[in-house]
């Protein structure tokens, strides 16, 4: 098998979120088992290549080269991809996204034809990437060069799925019939990755959880009847993290690195960084709980501004991290004014900062409304500090409750202010007991969540193709 990977965003040359980690690091563990892919990218402005020996093919394509022979293809154009953004600019969406991405999957499926004839299976990526299954099963169907081609489509969060106008659909060139129910049709507009669901041969998500979740009301986002219909149903494949570069043993951001077997140290030396940088008590015996992440309503960021004024009085210190919403942004700063002495907020991006603040925390906060999948658990596991998370998405399937045997964090039932108290409470409590705490860390640096074993799980579904 031959698997070209058909995506808007691939780290190391561009990225805005969870999808380009994936795009850029899958193929790279499918390299490590001798599957062998292929990349297709927009060859927007942002596109950093320093490094990559970059060779010209045509004028509307590019290719470079990741790992040791993976083809990455970066398609060109003036139009749509030389400007400043991905998606759009802080006035919104760019008003022509439909016409870019349309463009985009039409030059993939030319570069399949053109370099790539020995690739039988697509693997698309949410909604950018969606028309990739249409065009196979409709304009191009009796295309023999695409005659053996299936494809597989990756829902890396449903909320986001490329609406347009009607108008803007009878400019595509697509057949009116296909602006129906079995279509491209969504309450009087036009829904790429409903469509993309439609007509891929088979569908993956970023977890087991979020695989089941989607197929309900409650997380569906009004697309839960589509995904139920499919013959083959969604399957769940947790994302994996970049075990190299989150590594406390290799880590360059940190002051001292430390393995499972000398965490006791490393953390040490981080949280005492910590405690002092803000001008907290510093103290072994105070339960320091950070968060690194969007501050937003989906990950919680409004219940932990809550949550922590019930801690004015009690042991325990809180570090966050993050850019996002402005109302909680403000919570938060006016939260701090309160609790100058053990809160302590960072709206802005620092890398460095991040990556101490997994190694000083004993708790990361994660208290996610939805989460696909979800990194940071995995990442602050890595670096030997428990996750406080809810149970949705990947959250439920990387986090152990604490309560079990083989327990690595703290998991709410549902997300409300008044679990996320009690389970801080709760972690409080176990932060009180030393052994129970050093068994719950262990665990959670012992958690397998590298990417060669995500691979493994994809080249299953791949053969099931």
């Amino acid at each position: 098998m031959k698997i070209a990977f058909i995506a808007s965003e691939c780290v190391p040359f561009v990225k805005t979120g969870g999808l380009a980690d994936v795009c850029g690091a899958l193929p790279l563990a499918l390299e490590r088992i001798k599957v062998p892919t292929v990349i297709v990218i927009p060859y927007y402005r942002e596109v950093n290549t320093r490094g990559f020996k970059v060779k010209q093919l045509s004028a509307t394509v590019a290719q470079t080269v990741l790992g040791k022979s993976i083809r990455v293809y970066l398609i060109k154009s003036k139009k749509y991809f030389d400007r400043v953004g991905l998606y759009g600019s802080a006035k919104g969406d760019f008003e022509d996204n439909l016409e870019r991405y349309q463009y985009f999957c039409e030059q993939a499926l030319g570069v399949i034809r053109e370099y790539e004839a020995d690739v039988n299976i697509v693997h698309c990526h949410d909604w950018q990437a969606s028309l990739v299954p249409v065009l196979l099963k409709t304009k191009y169907k009796k295309d023999t060069a695409f005659a053996r081609l299936k494809c597989l489509l990756t829902i890396h969060n449903l909320a986001f799925q490329g609406i347009f106008t009607y108008q803007q659909f009878k400019q595509t060139g697509f057949d009116a019939k296909l602006f129906g129910p079995n279509g491209f049709e969504f309450y009087g507009r036009m829904n790429l990755l409903k469509a993309g669901i439609i007509f891929s041969d088979m569908i993956t998500s970023v977890s087991k959880s979020y695989a089941a979740e989607i197929q309900t009301a409650d997380f569906g986002c009004g697309l839960e009847g589509v995904l139920k219909q499919k013959k083959n149903k969604p399957t769940g494949i947790v994302n994996g993290i970049d075990c190299d570069i989150w590594n406390p043993a290799h880590d360059k951001h940190l002051l001292k690195k430390y393995s499972a077997k000398s965490f006791v140290s490393g953390k040490k030396t981080h949280k005492e960084y910590l405690q002092k940088k803000f001008k907290f008590e510093v103290s072994p015996n105070v339960p320091l709980f950070g968060f690194v992440g969007r501050v937003t309503h989906q990950k919680g960021a409004d219940l932990i501004a809550e949550a922590i004024l019930q801690f004015e009085e009690k042991d325990a210190q809180f570090v966050i991290q993050g850019l996002g919403d402005q109302s909680i942004t403000e919570k938060l700063k006016r939260t701090m004014r309160l609790m100058k002495k053990n809160v302590a907020t960072v709206f802005e991006f620092d890398e460095r900062l991040a990556h101490r603040i997994y190694a000083g925390s004993d708790f990361f906060l994660m208290p996610s409304r939805f989460e696909p999948c979800g990194l940071s658990q995995m990442i602050s596991m890595r670096y030997g500090t428990l996750p406080l998370v809810n149970q949705t998405g990947g959250l439920a399937d990387t986090v152990v409750p604490h309560k079990k045997r083989n327990g690595t964090g703290f998991v709410m039932t549902k997300p409300s202010i008044d679990t996320l108290v009690a389970n801080i409470e709760e972690a409080i409590k176990v932060y009180a007991n030393s052994t129970k705490m050093k068994r719950l860390i262990v665990s959670g640096f012992n958690a397998d969540f590298s990417w060669d074993k995500s691979a493994k799980e994809y080249k299953k579904v791949y053969a099931c193709l």
